[in-house]
This record gives structure tokens, sequence and C-alpha cells, in this order.
């Protein structure tokens, strides 16, 4: 999920099944109507489920710039 500094959620990056290992994702720096986002700072929340059932949450600062 990609939050604004407001807190207000803009939207997903992905969702569904992913393979072990590092995985890469772009984020093309628009809300979920694919609206452009202005420069600022966002915040990235990722939430990963194992197939054992254990859950990590992982955040991360995101600077867009255009």
């Amino acid at each position: 999920m990609v939050y604004d500094i407001l807190g207000r959620n803009l939207g997903q990056i992905w969702e569904g099944p992913i393979s072990p290992g590092t995985v890469s994702l772009k984020w093309k720096g628009t809300d979920s109507s694919e609206l452009p986002l202005p420069s600022g700072l966002y915040i990235l929340k990722a939430t990963i489920a194992t197939p054992e059932g254990r859950v990590q949450t992982r955040t991360a600062k995101i600077v867009l710039t255009r």
C-alpha cells in the first residue's frame, strides 16, 4: 500500500503471490485511479504472508520527484 504523509491510502502496488527471494516492484507515482501524484514524500507499507502463515510488515519512505 502507498500512503501520503497525512496517512491517506493512495492504492496498492501489488497484490498476489510472489516467489521466494528478492522482489523488486515499480511504482508509477500514481494513485488508485492512475492519476499522477505530485512530488513529495510517500510511505510504502508491504505486508507479506508466508505459506506457513507467518505475516511480516515493513514500511519505507519514498521520495517522488517530478
